[in-house]
């Protein structure tokens, strides 16, 4: 079955892991995938997260993430906790 969306980053289009930003912390939001991005939709609107730009994704109480997004996580390298 293919994804939707933009294809997977190639190992050498992603950004350094020091130029990245070292975390990111969200709760009380949903998660999803679109395109080569992470979303998080909360009372504020929705903001797009580059997944290869972030390090490590913290996931506070009231966070609910899609299984697109998760994989988008790995697949750029990243981290969720």
């Amino acid at each position: 079955m293919a994804i939707p969306g933009a294809r997977p980053a190639e190992p050498g289009e992603l950004t350094r892991a020091e130029d990245r930003l070292s975390f990111l912390y969200l709760e009380r939001c949903k998660i999803h995938r679109e395109s080569n991005a992470v979303t998080a939709n909360g009372d504020n609107g929705v903001v797009h997260i580059p997944a290869a730009a972030l390090g490590v994704l913290l996931l506070g109480p009231g966070t609910t993430v899609g299984h697109h997004a998760m994989m988008l996580i790995a697949e750029s390298g990243s981290t969720a906790v």
